[in-house]
């Protein structure tokens, strides 16, 4: 939300325009200036948010299921999780990813460091 103040003669125009706050917040922030004082929401410009908002459903819609083991602040490991709770594997999986991290704690690495066998 933008922190521009709205006078009264604004807010009667953006009633009267069918034009609500997050409309105005989103004229602002990502459209183009015109002029010092002006505004406008190009079709480029929602071209472009457009274009990224859909990277973002992707990556989503691609990331959806898939588990990460972090400990420290470091990647341990990544694997595509199970549709359900429950089926046979994921409990033999989430052992593992603990065992894995836990012979990762029991010796010294840094950033950059190889698990060890």
């Amino acid at each position: 939300m933008t922190s521009i103040a709205i006078t009264g003669h604004g807010e009667a125009r953006m009633s009267q325009r069918c034009i609500c706050r997050s409309d105005l917040d989103t004229l602002i922030a990502h459209g183009t200036g015109i002029s010092p004082d002006r505004f406008m929401l190009m079709k480029q410009d929602a071209a472009r948010l457009i274009w990224g908002l859909k990277k973002q459903i992707a990556t989503l819609e691609r990331s959806t299921g898939k588990q990460a083991v972090v400990a420290d602040g470091l990647l341990i490991t990544v694997y595509h999780g199970q549709s359900r709770a429950g089926q046979s594997g994921e409990r033999q999986d989430e052992e593992n990813a603990v065992a894995i991290g836990n012979k990762w704690h029991g010796q010294n690495h840094g950033a950059g460091g190889r698990l060890g066998g």
